[in-house]
């Protein structure tokens, strides 16, 4: 294990390393107060590019400024040296992508009730970043991390970007038309579990584009559209 600056383990115990990425690695550390489990990104400042750095820092403003139950989020940063240290929400049932692999080897399709969970909880998620004017730009089952109770915390916003009120219209709709086109050609879409949760947001992509067109609804109205549909399943 390597050595921690005091600020760290005066306050945190690390357990274990659990994940090495393209910037660093990331622990699972015990807060000594009150014994509850974190996850700890360390990164190291100058490795890469400027623009690489440039994403860390938007991922680190998005952690700590977005507060929902469906994203991560930051609860403590610490600037030691040459790394940066984030203290970040622990998920002990890993991510999405795995759920559907152990799903799969076992032969145990998803209860209907199951895939409209993650789906809707990602929704929510993704209408906070996109009311507060980001949007993810990387939503992939690997980047859906889940709790100890297999709820949602999307994470991995390094790809995100803040837009405009301009440029998120004409994007919007560039979007929905890639969703459309996906979505009329199931024969791209033969992946199983994972094409069918591809699938289900291009198809409803494609009916929130209708019911906005249709009723004339404000950007105000998709989360009350989401809802109502949570509340009918």
């Amino acid at each position: 294990m390597p050595h921690f600056p005091a600020e760290i383990t005066n306050e945190f115990e690390v357990v274990d390393d659990i994940n090495f990425g393209f910037f660093g690695v990331v622990y699972k550390v015990r807060r000594i107060a009150d014994n509850k489990i974190y996850a700890m990104k360390t990164v190291v400042k100058q490795y890469g590019d400027v623009k690489s750095w440039k994403d860390v820092e938007t991922e680190i403003k998005i952690l700590s400024e977005l507060n929902n139950p469906y994203l991560l989020h930051l609860e403590r940063r610490i600037d030691q040296d040459n790394k940066v240290y984030m203290i970040i929400d622990y998920c002990e049932n890993h991510d999405l992508l795995k759920l559907i692999v152990d799903q799969i080897q076992i032969g145990q399709p998803f209860a209907e009730s199951e895939i409209w969970k993650y789906f809707i909880q990602i929704c929510f998620g993704l209408e906070c970043m996109h009311s507060n004017g980001y949007i993810h730009r990387d939503i992939k089952p690997e980047n859906i991390l889940l709790d100890k109770n297999n709820n949602v915390k999307i994470g991995d916003f390094g790809l995100s970007r803040y837009l405009t009120t301009s440029s998120v219209e004409g994007r919007l709709f560039t979007i929905l038309q890639k969703c459309e086109e996906e979505f009329s050609h199931p024969k791209k879409a033969t992946y199983g579990l994972l094409g069918t949760f591809y699938i289900s947001f291009a198809s409803l992509s494609i009916h929130l584009k209708e019911m906005l067109i249709k009723f004339r609804m404000k950007d105000t109205d998709l989360l009350e559209i989401i809802t109502r549909m949570s509340l009918s399943i």
